[in-house]
């Protein structure tokens, strides 16, 4: 009889949760929460570090972390960003240096 009240109490708490909306609140907060910044968010964060024009973005591991690598058009040049794929944090920026890009290699032709 007591687990019966039981059953009964719990069914009418999930019945006015649902009713309420409050049981989709508790569902949505216990789903799953991605532990890596969206790419957009990359994005975005990296532009905020280095204003120009967005000229690619990988999603890469390393040294066992996952980092966005962000490449950034400016007036200077291009510069590639390296953003830590959980908090956001700018770990390295650097200005592209194209001396040893392939347009080297077309002069032989």
């Amino acid at each position: 009889m007591r687990k019966q009240a039981r059953n009964i109490t719990f069914g009418l708490l999930a019945a006015t949760l649902v009713a309420t909306g409050t049981g989709t609140l508790v569902a949505a907060q216990s789903a799953p929460v991605s532990e890596h910044l969206s790419e957009a968010q990359a994005v975005e964060l990296a532009l905020q570090a280095q204003p120009g024009t967005l000229h690619e973005v990988e999603k890469e591991i390393e040294q066992g972390k996952a980092v966005f690598e962000v490449e950034i058009t400016t007036a200077e040049g291009e510069f590639e960003l390296i953003l830590d794929a959980k908090s956001g944090e700018v770990l390295a920026k650097k200005l592209d240096d194209d001396s040893d890009s392939d347009d080297a290699d077309d002069q032989d032709d």
